[in-house]
């Protein structure tokens, strides 16, 4: 003869509790009926349930937490990029000596317009670019300050998380005004990276199928301009994988349309610098 044998179990989520009782044997089967999906409807559809507003209160602040943990990874992104950014500035392991600075020296310029002069550039359309980049380097110069400024705890990095998206706006929004021709040029009079160069190629990749070398440059990915390797693996893992997209490229002084499969490229790319068009 069995004895019963019964076991309690408690899961519980939030305030609610569900007991579910397990017996052995069991007398029959009882199909269980499935309960409707809990949504935001249902839970402002039923202001009888007592636990309504502790579930409510549940989802926003996992909806806040899910915010600040993304704000926090945009923060670290951005702060990658500027790591990655300096790394490709320095050539060599070794640190110049430092050059003495007098009267009669030549004076490093923050923007370089004589730069931009030498290419044939338009003077007016030269003062626009540089009073467009230096209003917008001031602003992000102000937050740079004020992400230096914050804690290094979880807070802290929430807050330079939103100063960093803050900064990235300004970026984009400079972009925006300047369009594409004008933001290559601001790059370049500021001596910054605005070329993505072809470093090396893995054997039977997507790159050397279609005939990219080691020294190309890398001019458009799908019709849009090419500034940064990071926009570049962006644009890579966009739009419908395995379309034909185009992509222009630069040898030497020539420049070679080449059709091929978005997504990998199997090449190593490193930021340079190059004239604007």
């Amino acid at each position: 003869m069995y004895h019963p044998v019964k076991q309690l179990i408690a899961a519980a989520t939030g305030s609610v509790i569900t007991l579910i009782i397990l017996s052995w044997p069991p007398s029959r089967v009882v199909p269980a009926t499935p309960s409707p999906a809990i949504t935001d409807n249902t839970l402002q559809a039923s202001p009888g349930n007592g636990n309504n507003q502790a579930l409510q209160q549940t989802v926003i602040d996992l909806k806040r937490q899910l915010t600040a943990e993304q704000q926090i990874r945009e923060a670290l992104e951005y702060e990658l990029q500027l790591m990655e950014d300096l790394l490709a500035d320095i050539d060599r392991n070794t640190t110049p000596p430092e050059k003495t600075v007098t009267e009669n020296s030549p004076r490093e310029l923050w923007f370089n317009q004589q730069r931009l002069l030498d290419l044939g550039i338009n003077p007016a359309a030269i003062n626009i670019i540089k009073e467009l980049s230096n209003r917008a380097e001031l602003e992000k110069l102000e937050l740079q300050n004020r992400v230096a400024r914050t804690t290094k705890d979880r807070e802290g990095r929430i807050e330079a998380g939103k100063l960093y998206a803050q900064i990235r706006a300004i970026d984009s929004k400079l972009r925006a005004d300047l369009g594409e021709v004008n933001y290559d040029r601001m790059l370049y009079a500021y001596k910054q990276k605005n070329r993505v160069a072809v470093s090396d190629i893995l054997p039977d990749s997507p790159a050397a199928a279609v005939g990219i070398q080691a020294g190309d440059l890398i001019l458009s990915y799908a019709g849009e301009k090419i500034l940064n390797p990071q926009s570049l693996y962006q644009k890579t893992r966009q739009g419908q994988a395995g379309e034909m997209i185009n992509v222009e490229i630069q040898r030497g002084e020539e420049v070679l349309s080449l059709y091929l499969a978005r997504g990998i490229l199997g090449a190593r790319l490193k930021p340079t610098t190059g004239k604007p068009n």
